[in-house]
């Protein structure tokens, strides 16, 4: 009996979409965003003092709620699918240390040690506008957007706070957003280091987590990551002074890379065709040499000054060959001057080589992730006859990552559905008739295997 409502709340808290569940999360949702508004303006000193029990009660109220949906699904998550393989008590460790568990655990947890041992006020402030990461469960993609406007406001400040009379004026507002976003950046990192054992894709990297987390740490989101709050650290114990930490503080727009889907693509193609860029780049810098070499010797006796080596005529020759021409060395001599208009053109037709490639790589890798995804698709539904919710959701959130959008990918998915008479459903039960004969040629294995014993 306790297995059973177990598994039904886990159904009803995770799976359902029932009105009941469906309104239990827009309300779950909404006190999220409320607090995350009113807990940021009483920071920032601008809630009135009339209010401020009123904002108090709230969040110990809200507080409260979460604690009890963090305990029904810390009861309840043995029934999942995944934690019926690892018994109960890996099946709650492995939720409390996931990602989803770890926010839950980052929101209800500094109300408690407060009411054990007092905690400086504003620390705790602080800590409660983290509540926004509870966020993640239903909106991913709302987490990864609030992400980058707060990366992209980290930066800004930062900017802001070189300039004098912006930091005499605004200067508490500046810090309170800096705290909030090395606070905000040092939990991901932190949830990301503990939970990077289910990043891995082939159980032996799930199997052996602390590989899982080495790979996390020196990969280059892990590195980035690391980077992004770091400085803040090190100028706290005066490592660095305040100059170095304004300019290395703006290494966190790299986190971006992260939630951007075209960076990563960029990314992506630049490293499947480096040998392609390395040709490249080898040819342009062997027209560079060659010319600095030619115009070296038309210039030399003209502007010894200028024209003094051949290492100093290549920062003309590649000033000019990417039709920079900054115009603080030109050349004098009739050879020298009709030189440089061929490295003007050879300059077009070199610059327009990496694009051509570039462009082409793109096209490539895009319509590839797209037949690979269709593919996808088509195994499914020939798996399932009719695609299950959760598979549906899953195929639109895969389908996002490429770059596809949701009309998209309904449209891929309603296309090989009818593509085909052999996805057809059997009329009187409904399943898939592939899975229905597959079925069949199971039970008859069986059968014969009997039949020998």
């Amino acid at each position: 009996m306790n297995k059973l409502q177990r598994k039904q709340a886990w159904n009803f808290i995770e799976l359902s979409d029932s009105k009941v569940s469906i309104y239990l999360k827009r309300l779950l949702i909404s006190l999220v965003f409320i607090n995350f508004i009113a807990m940021s303006f009483y920071a920032l000193d601008i809630v009135p003092d009339g209010y401020h029990s009123l904002v108090k009660t709230f969040n110990a109220v809200s507080i409260i709620l979460f604690t009890v949906e963090f305990a029904i699904r810390l009861w309840s998550c043995v029934e999942s699918d995944r934690a019926e393989l690892q018994g109960n008590f890996w099946g709650r460790i492995n939720y409390i240390f996931s990602a989803n568990g770890l926010i839950d655990l980052v929101v209800i947890l500094p109300f408690f040690f407060n009411i054990i041992h007092p905690i400086p006020e504003y620390i705790y402030d602080v800590f409660s506008v983290l509540i926004i990461f509870k966020l993640y469960r239903y909106w991913n993609k709302i987490i990864d957007v609030m992400l980058m406007l707060l990366i992209t406001i980290d930066v800004v400040f930062s900017l802001l706070e070189s300039v004098d009379t912006i930091q005499l004026q605004f200067g508490s507002v500046l810090r309170f957003v800096e705290y909030i976003a090395v606070l905000i950046f040092t939990t991901e990192y932190a949830i990301r280091f503990i939970t990077s054992v289910n990043v891995g894709e082939d159980m032996e990297q799930q199997r052996r987590p602390i590989r899982a987390k080495i790979i996390y740490l020196f990969s280059a989101m892990g590195i980035i990551d690391l980077f992004s709050v770091l400085p803040y650290y090190l100028q706290n114990f005066y490592i660095i002074n305040d100059d170095i930490y304004n300019v290395l503080r703006i290494i966190v727009v790299l986190k971006i890379v992260r939630y951007s889907y075209s960076l990563r693509l960029l990314l992506t193609v630049l490293k499947r065709e480096a040998r392609t860029f390395s040709a490249a780049l080898f040819i342009t810098m062997m027209v560079a040499l060659f010319a600095s070499g030619i115009v070296y010797i038309f210039e030399y006796e003209a502007n010894p000054e200028i024209f003094s080596s051949v290492p100093r005529t290549l920062y003309y020759v590649i000033a000019t060959l990417t039709t920079v021409g900054y115009g603080d060395i030109v050349t004098t001599t009739t050879m020298g001057q009709l030189f440089s208009a061929i490295i003007c053109i050879a300059g077009i037709i070199v610059t327009a080589l990496p694009a051509g490639i570039l462009a082409t790589a793109i096209a490539n890798h895009i319509k590839a992730s797209r037949e690979k995804f269709e593919q996808k698709i088509e195994k499914a539904i020939r798996f399932y006859g009719t695609l299950p919710e959760k598979e549906k959701s899953m195929l639109l959130a895969e389908g996002n990552a490429i770059g596809l959008t949701n009309s998209e990918i309904l449209k891929i998915i309603d296309f090989a559905s009818h593509s085909s008479m052999a996805f057809a459903n059997c009329p009187h039960c409904g399943m898939s008739l592939n899975a229905v004969a597959s079925r069949k040629s199971v039970n008859t294995t069986n059968s014969r295997s009997r039949n020998r014993r």
